[in-house]
This record gives C-alpha cells, structure tokens and sequence, in this order.
C-alpha cells in the first residue's frame, strides 16, 4: 500500500479545463492510460479514462481543482468505492473504484454505514461540510467494483453528461497513431451482399509503407445496402506496451469524400446503452470482433454524430434508394476509413469495392429429344456462358464447346444428349452462378429443408440425396411468381425468403423437386417500435413481449425448442430465441412453468453462455400467466433452471479454533455459487457473538470480509457467516476463535 506515500507527479503533467484553468493531476502516479472515453463495456459505453497504477494500490488521488465534495458512494458493484466533486467551474470530477476514502471522507461513511447497517452508501453533501482545495487527497487507487487496479476518472458538465477528459487537455504523452486492424463490411437486408454472401466479413488490413496507410489487397464485390465497420485501436506513449485504447474520432470516405464521422467526445447516460448502435452487433455476433459502427443505426441517439442522420454512411451499391445517401454505381470505388487521437495523431486504411450484382438463373427450360438438348434460360447480370457435360454424376465435367458471349437477358442453346449437363454463367470480375440438368432417373429423390433467420428475411436451405434432373421449383403458397432458386453445390440449393407481414404469422414455402413435394413453415412474428409485439413458441411455453421502442428497428422473431441443450436442472426444453444477432432496446421474456409445481421459488431464467455456461438472467413473477420473467436485451439459448443447492462457504478466516493476537481481526470467507448467485448485500450476514458486521464482498475474487468497529475482549468468541443465493437457498457455517 502507497498511502503514506504522495508521489508528485504534478510537474509532469496537468489538465486544462475549456476555460483555461489549470487542474492538478488525478492521481499521484506515473501519467498513463489504460483505457479511453467511449470505449464498449458490455453493451454500454465508457465514461471515462482509466489511469494505470502499475499493478499496485494505494496512490493518493487528488482534488483536480477547488471545490466541494458532492456526493460519496460505496457498493461491492460498478464503480465500488467512488468520490464526486463539484468544482467551481460548474463542472463535476469523480474518481471510482477506490481503496478508501480520506480522514474526513471516512468518517461520514463509517457513520452512515454504521446506522443502516450496511456496507453500500449513497451520500450527498452541503457545500459547506467537505470543501477541498486543488490537490487535496480525496482517497485512494484501488479495484473495488470491478476490474484490476486502475482509476477511472471521469468528468461530467452541469448536465451530468460524461464528457472526454482528453479534451480538457489531459496531458498524457502521445506520440503512437492508431493501429487500424480490419474494414467490415455488413449486409443489411435480404437483397444485400457481400462477396456473393448474406454474413458479414471483415477484411484484414495491413501496414503499407510506400503509400503510408493500412490497405486490404483483394477487391471486394459489394451489393445492395452494406454497413461498414471499422476495428481499430490506439495508443500512448507511456502504456504503449500494455493497453489498447479508443481513438477519439473516425471517419469514412468514398472515392475521396467524407461520408461520415463518429467523434467520441459526450454523452448522456440515459442513452450509453446505445453502445450496442455505436458498435456493429452483427458483426461481434457472428465472431468477428468488436467493430465501430461508420453509420448511424435506428435508434440510435448518442451525439457523437454531428449533422449525419439515421442510414447516413450507409452505402447504397448499385442501388439508388435516396438521393442524399451514399449511392454507388456499378464499379470500384475506393473506401477510406480514418482514425485519429486527441493529439492529431492520424491513420488512414483503404479497401476496394466492386458494385457488381451477381449473376442469376431466374428460369431454364429444357427440352428433351432423341438425338439433341435444347435450353432456354432467362439470365440476369451474366455477361458469357458455358455448357458442360457429365457421365460420372457430376464428378468430372467436360466442355461443350466455348464460352460465348450473352446477348439479352435470354439464352438458347442446342446439345447433343448426355446424362448430365451444367450451365455456368458469369457477371462482372468473375462472380459465376450454374445450374444441373439432366435425365430423369427412376429413384425417387429425398429432400431435406433448413432454415436460417436473419431479422428480416430467413434463407432455406434445400439438400437432396442425388443430382436432381432440374432445379427445386419453390413458391410461396398463394403467390403464382417462382422464387429465384440459386445452386451452391452439385445437391444443394438456397432461396432468399423475405418476410412480409401482409402474409400472416406463417409464410408456407411450397418446394417440388421432381415428383418431391414439401412444405417448409417460416415463423415471422412482427415487432416494430411504434407499436411493440410479442414472439411465442408454438405451445406459447415462451414469449418475449415488447412494449413501444422496445426495438431499434421491425424485426421478425421465432422461438424454438433445442433438443440438444441438456441439464438436469432444466425444467422443460431449452428455447433458441431468434434473430440472435440484433441488440435490442428491451425486452421480457416469460418461460410458463408447470401447473401445480412444488418449487416456483427456486426457479429462474437462465442463459447458455460458451464459456460461461448458465448464466442467472432473472426470477420476476407472472402469475396471471403462471411464468417466470425477466428482462434481456438479446436474444439467444435460454431455458427454465431450478436452484435448490445453497452457497459454498469456505476458507474461514479466523479458522475453527484460531488464537489471534489483534483486537479487531480481520474475518474473511471465500462464498461461492453455481447458479443463480449472490446479488444482494442483505444475503451476506457475518456476526460475532451474535453483532452483525458491516460486510464488504468483493464478487470477483468471491470473498466476503469485515473487521469489527471496536476492539473485542480477550477470550472466546463466536463467529458465524450466513449466506443466500438469489433462489433464497442458504448456507451457513459456525466457528469460534479465541483473542490472546
């Protein structure tokens, strides 16, 4: 501990406030960030900078300027132990996850804690009752809440909007530019794509030293609506080694024009959880990492936009849908993504796009004769065609003839019979669509369907035993217009189904393939913002239901059962809420629970995490509805978990039977538990000789401590912990230790 320490650092570093005052430094340490303002933290954004410590605890942390001490608080969550000040200047500092507080601060939470007889305290003060001077200690670094050793300094104005020290002149040496790691590049409706794909795809960039930027050496064909993403990370000089930091502002160009810009400066925290719009959730979803958002999303309120609207940075490809977005016309374009510090340090990363819609078979006809195949196909987007010919089943393929050039939009072709024939035509810088035809065969083909759902449209999925003599035809029941049916491989096809909320709860996808017939049920459940919505199983077991802006945006949801979750503590199937991939404003969602079960108590919502496992969500109560509730902000793997197994308490401190030579000892427990967890202070007791203590419970580390407020008399004492889990199951354990 570096209490009796104060380090002066003040020489080396101060901050200026908007109006010129200068600040003293935060913290008596060495300058260096660990982590900058705007930063994601778990669907919400960082209000702060956090300075490094140095593995360490205990440096004395100081008044940045006059003022009073505003407010004071203390809990085993969030920032911990946490000290606001409100300077002169109209601004507020604060300076969270501390060790301890000063004298001064101590005294008034040891009162408060003392009389409620709790560990958190929430307290506001007088101007006149803790006034501090420009480098005053205020308390001390630490990890109380969450995290390592570090501080997290944060600045708000008169609104209580945290704002970005940085630019308050926060004079930490900087001389690294951003690091610019990948452009992603996202799909964001049925008819968009990215390299023939409805997934999106991050392109990795790399340093460049004669053009000095970051580029990508493949160009990327592009369709339709696309999202771009931006992973990048910064530096400063003094943590270089260590730490990844946020730039300050971003930008995206196309073919050398601004398009848009994100500048991380303030925001209020009634909209941080926007966090989730400020980075691509699509693309974190699917696996590629946290990326920056280089458009603005519905929903989307935080300020760090400027002038730039709803869809502004979205690139419209091919596809002029308004005449002030970012159309592009078929081509290459050049897309520019811009990083730059608080210090002016920049870096610039360039990806090519090819606008170029992929080559379709919309319809191929084919008559059979004696001595002779003719075909006629209408095409879109093909500029030539091949014909080829098989007699092992698609193994080997051999040419007839040449590729010749597309005239129009349909193709005629006369053959010499074979058993099996391919048509392949091909787009704009190669992009190729093909479709098998052939003879009929006497076996009867099977055919298996899947679905994939994506927040407005689903993709089927369609795998056949054989070669089938010509492409599935596939309608949606009611409508006479053939969908368009593209081939991936030598037995399998893949349909693009929109959803349309004209046609009810359930769209019906009609498939023949040959004397084949099948049905394929698409659940399309509506939820938009203006009016909220509800997303059931189809025994209604489970149901999200949204109130009004529970939604950034219409979505279409679907509840499933997954036979393939199991646990024995599950109470009923586990549940696939779906899409997965779309952050949400809010949401509940309600698992109904057996009639007449013994144990509704014990019972709550859980989440399947890969790394984690179940994760508790929740344990609210319908009962008009008979269900389990909670609220989620995504969707996922969810099941009804019973938890009925208490706390562990372990590693008692002192242990059964210990002398101890101090006083006021110190009394420490490691709890722990599987399920549900420990979430509230009031189920965490520790007495001596039967007097409550007051409790602190450091959740990473899973352990509880106290040390007794006035020195306890030699000889025996008792000592007891009790603890409950979340479900209200309990576990206790008594010992007793002896003071010399």
């Amino acid at each position: 501990m570096l209490r009796l320490f104060a380090i002066s650092f003040v020489l080396l570093s101060c901050i200026v406030s908007a109006s010129g005052e200068v600040y003293h430094w935060p913290m008596d340490a060495k300058p260096a960030l660990t982590s900058t303002f705007g930063e994601y933290r778990g669907g919400r954004l960082h209000a702060a900078v956090d300075l490094k410590t140095w593995g360490k605890e205990g440096y004395p942390v100081t008044a940045v300027a006059n003022g009073y001490v505003w407010r004071v608080r203390t809990s085993p969550w969030g920032y911990g132990r946490v000290v606001y000040v409100k300077l002169n200047n109209g601004l507020f500092a604060l300076w969270a996850h501390l060790s301890g507080f000063s004298e001064r601060i101590e005294k008034y939470v040891r009162e408060e804690q003392d009389r409620h007889g709790t560990y958190s305290v929430n307290l506001f003060f007088r101007p006149d009752q803790l006034p501090v001077k420009r480098g005053e200690v205020v308390g001390f670094s630490g990890s109380t809440g969450i995290g390592v050793p570090h501080l997290h300094f944060e600045l708000r104005n008169a609104k209580q909007h945290p704002i970005n020290p940085l630019l308050h002149g926060l004079e930490v040496k900087d001389t690294v530019p951003p690091t610019l790691q990948a452009i992603g590049l996202a799909p964001l409706d049925a008819y968009a794509r990215v390299n023939g794909q409805h997934d999106p795809k991050a392109f990795a960039l790399a340093w460049h030293g004669r053009k000095k930027r970051f580029t990508h050496p493949d160009t990327v064909a592009v369709w339709g609506r696309i999202g771009v993403g931006f992973k990048v990370f910064d530096r400063a000089d003094a943590s270089e080694l260590t730490n990844r930091l946020a730039p300050y502002q971003m930008r995206l160009l196309v073919d050398g024009e601004e398009v848009f810009k994100k500048t991380l400066s303030e925001f209020g925290y009634d909209v941080t959880h926007h966090g989730e719009l400020a980075f691509d959730y699509f693309m974190n979803r699917r696996g590629l990492g946290r990326f920056h958002s280089l458009y603005r999303k519905f929903g989307n309120q935080l300020p760090f936009y400027g002038n730039y609207e709803i869809d502004d940075g979205v690139l419209f490809a091919g596809k002029a849908d308004s005449d002030d977005r970012t159309v592009l016309l078929p081509g290459v374009h050049e897309v520019q993504v811009v990083a730059e510090d608080v210090e002016g340090n920049r870096s610039m990363g360039t990806l090519f796009v090819r606008v170029v819609q992929e080559p379709e078979i919309e319809a191929l006809k084919v008559v059979w004769s004696d001595q002779a195949v003719q075909v006629v196909a209408q095409v879109f987007g093909a500029r030539r065609v091949l014909f080829e010919q098989s007699e092992d089943d698609g193994k080997t393929w051999a040419a007839v003839g040449k590729w010749r050039d597309v005239r129009g939009q349909v193709v005629r072709h006369t053959m010499s019979r074979a058993s099996l024939f391919r048509m392949r035509i091909q787009g704009a810088r190669g992009l190729e669509a093909f479709q098998t035809f052939g003879v009929e065969r006497e076996d009867r083909a099977q055919m298996i369907g899947e679905s994939l759902y994506y927040p407005t449209f689903a993709v089927v999925r369609l795998k056949v035993n054989r070669v089938l003599a010509v492409a599935p035809t596939v309608v949606l029941k009611g409508d006479q217009k053939p969908l368009v049916v593209r081939q991936t491989g030598l037995r399998t096809y893949e349909v693009v189904v929109a959803f349309d909320e004209e046609k009810g709860r359930d769209i019906s996808v009609e498939v023949e393939a040959e004397e084949v017939r099948q049905s394929l049920y698409l659940t399309q459940q509506r939820v938009t913002r203006k009016e909220g919505g509800e997303v059931f199983s189809d025994d209604g077991s489970v149901r999200v239901r949204f109130e009004k802006n529970g939604v950034y945006q219409t979505l279409f949801g679907r509840v499933v059962a997954d036979s393939a979750a199991a646990d024995e503590r599950m109470v009923g199937p586990a549940f696939r809420i779906m899409p997965e991939d779309v952050a949400l404003e809010r949401a509940e969602l309600a698992f109904v629970y057996p009639k007449d079960y013994a144990e509704v108590d014990k019972l709550g919502i859980y989440e399947w995490n890969d790394k984690k496992g179940w994760v508790f969500v929740d344990m609210g109560r319908d009962s008009v509805l008979g269900a389990v509730t909670g609220e989620v902000k995504h969707f996922g793997l969810f099941a009804m978990l019973i938890d009925n197994v208490p706390p562990q308490i372990t590693k008692v401190i002192p242990a059964d039977g210990a002398a101890v030579t101090v006083r006021q000892p110190k009394v420490v427990a490691s709890v722990k538990d599987a399920s549900s967890g420990i979430w509230r202070e009031e189920d965490i007791v520790m007495r001596i000789d039967g007097r409550a203590l007051i409790v602190e419970y450091d959740p990473e580390e899973d352990l509880i401590f106290a040390t007794p407020r006035k020195p306890l008399s030699s000889g025996m004492h008792q000592f007891e912990v009790v603890v409950r889990d979340i479900c209200g199951n309990e576990a206790r354990s008594r010992s007793s230790f002896r003071v010399k």
